[in-house]
């Protein structure tokens, strides 16, 4: 071993002055910390090995106390070109990166197995304080010297047992301003409330703003009211109708002004209480025209009379 490592400290020494290449010699069969045949060398200090080995391409075998570190530099694997300066502790990879799996098709590819923890993502922000909440970032423009992130998630207020509200953050301005919590436009909150435009939803669905929809569809929850057509519904008077407007100004069972100004509106009831009223509408003018039609003929018969009695009358010439 001696004879291996001033071998390969005097090719170290040639290759740098010389531009030489070092030949490390293969081991025995079953050699070397990986427990299979190739070239290595290793590093000891306190007995704790690390070591460079050469066994299915080039293998970097550590401890946990001693990982693989590169210091005051960065790690670029593939090509990007000459004269880039990669900065202190990055690591750039200009092909894609596969976690569990090897053919990939993205740039970022996580495959899981059979366990049910495979194939998971996790952003975990410790420390929340000051709006350093657990974020997701997109950005399209690839301008290097534009670092503003305008859109994402965010993880937010995180409660017990790690739930949290789901932000959906947009700074649309055009300023150096990154998104915050202040630019949420959409908001899933633990509770399965949904908000938009609000990030305090009272319903299973909050919108502050306009709804533009082709179709709405509505369950109801209160009874369809086609019972008023039934024989023993009995219909208010108009008289009484006309005695209720005139006092409470609204129409019977339909809420007021301001009581829709401060409660808003729930459309499956107002629909129901408005069919309600239409229904009942259509048998005032169902009895409306019979009392006319009854009048018609009670008209026409006395014109049939006053017919006859001006004959009766009439002056023989």
């Amino acid at each position: 071993m001696k004879k291996l490592c001033f071998s390969l400290l005097a090719g170290l020494i040639a290759g740098y002055t010389s531009n030489a290449q070092t030949v490390i010699p293969q081991l025995s069969p079953n050699g070397g910390p990986m427990n299979s045949s190739g070239s290595w060398v290793y590093f000891a200090s306190g007995g704790t090995k690390v070591s460079i080995q050469e066994t299915w391409g080039l293998n970097l075998t550590g401890a946990a106390d001693r990982p693989v570190r590169l210091f005051n530099s960065s790690l670029l694997v593939g090509y990007a070109g000459y004269g880039i300066n990669y900065g202190t502790d990055n690591a750039y990879i200009s092909g894609n990166v596969g976690i569990g799996t090897y053919n990939t098709f993205a740039k970022l590819q996580i495959q899981g197995g059979f366990d049910t923890n495979d194939g998971r993502l996790a952003i975990v922000q410790a420390n929340k304080n000051n709006g350093n909440y657990a974020s997701l970032f997109l950005k399209t423009d690839d301008d290097p010297t534009n670092s503003r992130l305008k859109t994402g998630l965010m993880a937010t207020g995180v409660g017990s047992w790690g739930v949290a509200d789901l932000s959906f953050i947009l700074n649309g301005e055009a300023n150096h301003n990154n998104a915050t919590i202040a630019d949420t436009k959409m908001i899933i909150k633990a509770s399965g409330k949904v908000g938009i435009g609000t990030q305090n939803p009272d319903a299973q669905l909050t919108v502050k703003g306009t709804i533009h929809a082709s179709e709405v569809r509505v369950d109801i929850n209160v009874p369809a009211p086609d019972y008023v057509f039934d024989k023993d519904y009995k219909i208010r008077p108009l008289v009484y109708l006309e005695e209720y407007i005139s006092t409470n100004k609204h129409l019977p069972e339909i809420p007021s002004a301001k009581a829709i100004e401060k409660e808003g509106v729930n459309l499956s009831e107002m629909n129901m209480k408005l069919l309600k009223k239409v229904e009942e509408l259509t048998l005032y003018l169902i009895e409306q025209n019979k009392q006319q039609e009854g009048l018609r003929h009670q008209l026409k018969y006395q014109q049939k009379e006053i017919n006859q009695l001006k004959k009766q009358i009439k002056p023989k010439g």
